[in-house]
C-alpha cells in the first residue's frame, strides 16, 4: 500500500499478515509498556557506499522473550540527489515469516555528503546546494505509537564532565502496531549553526550520549582537521589537524566503542587498514591520548574488549 502526503510518501508492506494480530497481542498494554536496553550485539551503525547509513538491532529480555521471542530489526537511510529514502524491516516475533516492512521518503534541494545516526529516529546530515552553499541539519524521525522507541531516560550529560557509558534504551509503546496500522512518519528537520570555516565535510559521527559530534573536515587540497561540535550551543572546537595526526588525511569514517574497563574509545579507519584511535578514559568528550594501530595491532589488542560499537 502507497501513501503520498505533501513531499513525503509513505510504502507500507507486510509478508504475514495473517499474524498481525497476533504479534499485537504478544506485546503487552498501554499500562505497562516494555522497556528494553539493548545488549553488548545489540544496535550498531555502518556506514556505507552511496550515503547510506544501516542500523540494526535486537531487542531482547528475559520480559520481552517471555512474551514474543525475539524482536529485530534493522533501519537504513539512504541519502542520494534529490530525494532521502527511509526504510526498515521488523520482526516483531521469532517467528521468520512474521516481518513488516516500510519506507518513507523526503524530497531534498541538496546533495548530502556526510551523515551520522546516534540511533533509528535521530541523523545529522551535512550536504550542499548549487553554489557550494553547505547544508547542516538534525533529523527527528517519529514513526507513531506501536513503534520501537529510543528513550533517553539518563539525560544528556554535559560536555567536559565524566559520565558512566549508557547503552540506548528501547521502548515499544502499549502494543506493538504493524507499520500499515501505525501513522505516516513525521521527518522534523532542523538547522544546525554553521562553522564558517567548514568548507568540505567528509566524515560525521555523533557522541552515543548526545553531546557532541566529530566532524572530519577538509581544509584545503592536501590537509583535513577534526572538529568537536557542541550540540549545547552549537560550536565547533578544533581538535587537531593533519600536521598534528597525519593519520587525519586518509581517514574515512568514524565509530564509537566502549570498551570493557569503561573507556570510550573513537575509531577513526583510514585507508591501508589502518585505525586511529582517540582514547577517552572518563567518557567527559575530552580525549587524552590517540594512537595509530595496524589492522592487525587493533584486533589483537582492543577488539577483544569492545563491549559496545555503535
Amino acid at each position: 500500500m502507497t501513501q503520498t502526503h505533501g513531499n513525503m510518501r509513505i510504502c507500507w508492506a507486510t509478508l504475514a499478515s495473517v499474524l498481525v494480530a497476533t504479534a499485537c497481542a504478544t506485546h503487552g498494554s498501554n499500562d505497562s509498556p516494555i522497556a528494553v536496553r539493548r545488549d553488548a550485539a545489540g544496535t550498531r551503525s555502518v556506514t556505507l557506499p552511496g550515503n547510506t547509513l544501516m542500523i540494526t538491532g535486537k531487542l531482547s529480555d528475559e520480559e520481552l522473550s517471555a512474551a514474543a521471542g525475539e524482536f529485530t530489526y534493522s533501519t537504513t537511510l539512504t541519502l542520494k540527489a534529490g530525494r532521502a529514502l527511509l526504510s526498515a524491516t521488523e520482526h516483531p516475533t521469532a517467528d521468520e515469516l512474521d516481518r513488516h516492512q516500510w519506507t518513507a521518503e523526503e524530497r531534498l534541494d541538496f546533495e548530502p555528503t556526510a551523515l551520522a545516526a546516534r540511533h533509528p529516529s535521530e541523523f545529522y546530515i551535512v550536504g550542499e546546494r548549487e553554489l557550494g552553499e553547505l547544508v547542516f541539519e538534525r533529523w527527528d524521525i517519529d514513526t507513531g505509537p506501536g513503534s520501537i522507541l529510543p528513550v533517553e531516560s539518563f539525560g544528556t550529560p554535559v560536555l567536559g564532565t565524566a559520565s558512566p557509558l549508557h547503552a540506548t534504551a528501547y521502548l515499544i509503546e502499549g502494543e506493538y502496531a504493524p507499520p500499515m496500522k501505525r501513522a505516516d512518519p513525521v521527518f522534523a528537520r532542523s538547522a544546525l549553526a554553521l562553522p564558517a570555516d567548514w568548507l568540505w565535510v567528509r566524515e560525521l559521527g555523533v557522541d552515543p550520549e548526545g553531546r557532541f559530534l566529530l566532524a572530519l573536515v577538509e581544509t584545503s587540497a592536501d590537509d583535513s582537521t577534526l572538529f568537536r561540535y557542541d550540540l549545547a550551543n552549537e560550536t565547533a572546537t578544533a581538535l587537531a589537524d593533519g600536521e598534528a595526526w597525519p593519520a587525519l588525511i586518509v581517514c574515512e569514517n568514524i565509530q564509537f566503542a566502549d570498551l570493557e574497563d569503561g573507556t570510550r574509545v573513537v575509531i577513526l579507519r583510514t585507508t591501508g587498514k589502518h585505525r586511529l584511535l582517540l582514547f577517552d578514559a572518563q567518557n567527559d568528550g575530552i580525549f587524552e591520548d590517540q594512537r595509530v594501530q595496524s589492522w592487525l595491532e587493533f584486533n589483537q589488542e582492543f577488539k577483544p574488549t569492545i563491549s559496545r560499537t555503535r
